[in-house]
């Protein structure tokens, strides 16, 4: 990986919509990703994902960037009726009582070491493919955000009904800023248990020069008023705010891509303009 990096990425001083590293060379991160590309997601009894096959593909099709996925839940997606399990999972199953899904409750203080030895492993294993990760933290539609499917809260780590650790969330719909949602930062009890968290995934891949770090994907508005104003942005995009873009030269490939806000990084997942009176 040291030949293929020359440490960290950050933004480039004479180019903010470029990333450069100690090279002083601009770099534009593009890429594919699917949902399955960290933990194993799938019916049960589907194969594993091929993750070889995967950054093949990548390095084939010229790309250097993926998000690695994650879903804080063991099973059930709101996307589906079909029972979609999630594998492996940050979290310990130690019981001794039995969750919700008929196995051991979880123990938010004891971490899984198959989860964080895969993370660190695909990391590098893409590093050496000269491809970012992009390593997502938490994840927005590890909740009932559609009404349809199956309930992920259900069996949620952070529902009182799966943890022997007594935490829960008392409002388990989607999250923002006026609610003391999974992902708000109204949760004292909830908060101190996922900065913990934070911190062992950075604990196993902060030494590595092509990570980049994913907050949250759809879960934007939890964290109003606590980003700095100056680095925040609405997860929808204004159709004024999309035509001063346009005139300023940015060009939109698809549906996402990377903004830099002061001297901060995150990767922009792209939205429709809502129609008035929608989110």
């Amino acid at each position: 990986m040291t030949a293929l990096f020359h440490g960290p990425l950050r933004a480039h001083p004479d180019n903010g919509r470029y990333f450069t590293d100690e090279s002083g060379k601009a770099i534009y991160l593009t890429g594919s990703h699917t949902w399955a590309n960290l933990q194993d997601i799938g019916l049960p009894g589907d194969p594993p994902f091929p993750y070889e096959e995967y950054l093949d593909f990548m390095v084939a099709q010229g790309h250097n960037f993926m998000r690695l996925w994650m879903f804080e839940q063991p099973e059930r997606a709101c996307w589906t009726d079909d029972l979609i399990l999630f594998d492996p999972l940050p979290w310990a199953r130690t019981g001794p009582d039995l969750a919700n899904d008929g196995k051991p409750q979880f123990d938010l203080t004891a971490w899984n070491r198959a989860y964080f030895e895969r993370l660190r492993q695909r990391v590098v294993e893409a590093g050496q493919r000269g491809i970012y990760c992009a390593v997502m933290l938490f994840q927005g539609w590890s909740l009932s955000v559609t009404g349809k499917g199956l309930d992920p809260w259900v069996v949620h780590p952070f529902n009182a009904q799966n943890n022997l650790n007594g935490v829960d969330v008392p409002f388990s719909g989607w999250d923002g800023e006026e609610h003391p949602s999974l992902h708000s930062v109204h949760n004292p009890q909830v908060l101190v248990h996922q900065e913990a968290y934070v911190r062992q995934v950075i604990d196993t891949v902060n030494d590595l020069d092509n990570v980049l770090y994913e907050i949250i994907n759809d879960a934007a508005k939890a964290y109003k008023g606590h980003i700095p104003p100056d680095r925040w942005q609405e997860p929808y995009m204004s159709r004024e705010h999309l035509r001063h873009e346009l005139d300023a030269g940015v060009v939109f490939w698809g549906s996402g891509g990377v903004v830099r806000r002061g001297s901060r990084r995150r990767r922009r997942h792209g939205g429709q303009c809502p129609r008035s009176g929608e989110r």
